[in-house]
């Protein structure tokens, strides 16, 4: 049997296309494990998920201390995601990490750990590129040129660098041993949750990335007499 653990953190937007994803290989008769905030428990056991809780539900993001949030909720969680997918490697489990961009604990899991992992991106503007960068640096950049995709690169990495939460998300890899930049597995896919018109796949975009169109439970669309 095919072994899955999905990772995601967030609201509901964020969780509901890993419940489509899980309740579809679920049943192709695989093993699903969703790994997310604990509010979510019923809505992933209600379509037959295995689930782990790793966090609080998010608070309001309305006048909300970003960094605060992150240290207080989203760094542990990263932990307690990495330690959960360790633990079942020990038991004996070969999983498949399936986990939306930007899930750290996943993605130091898959690269520490040697495993299959397949990232979810839920919007385009999440994948860096130079050759077409996101919306409004793409009105600035029009016409592509070495030179703009070495200054774009330049900016990339200028961000990165004055990150508040660059440091945060450094001294995490070390303590689980990634040392290195970030993901560089080439056996991980990117799955863009869009179609291909909406995303506009760039050439500078990660090996293997597939537009899988927007996730849609065909259950809950309106009869055609509606």
């Amino acid at each position: 049997m095919r072994d899955y653990i999905l990772c995601t953190l967030g609201t509901r937007g964020d969780v509901q296309p890993f419940i489509d994803i899980g309740r579809a290989l679920k049943a192709r008769g695989a093993s699903v494990t969703l790994c997310s905030n604990r509010h979510w428990r019923d809505l992933a056991e209600t379509v037959g998920l295995s689930f782990q809780g790793i966090a609080d539900p998010d608070p309001s993001q309305s006048g909300r201390d970003d960094i605060a949030f992150f240290r207080r909720q989203v760094l542990p969680a990263f932990s307690r995601m990495y330690e959960m997918i360790v633990g079942a490697i020990r038991a004996g489990r070969t999983p498949t990490i399936v986990f939306k961009s930007g899930m750290l604990g996943a993605e130091c899991a898959v690269e520490r750990l040697g495993l299959n992992g397949v990232r979810i991106v839920l919007q385009p503007s999440a994948i860096r590129s130079t050759t077409q960068p996101p919306w409004p640096l793409s009105a600035v950049l029009r016409k592509p040129s070495v030179l703009i995709s070495g200054v774009q690169s330049a900016l990339y990495e200028l961000s990165e660098f004055l990150s508040v939460y660059a440091g945060e998300c450094r001294a995490f890899r070390r303590s689980v041993g990634a040392v290195g930049p970030g993901l560089k597995s080439e056996a991980t896919a990117t799955v863009v949750l869009c179609p291909d018109w909406f995303a506009e796949p760039q050439p500078d975009w990660p090996k293997g990335s597939v537009c899988a169109g927007f996730p849609v439970d065909r259950r809950s669309e309106c009869p055609d007499r509606i």
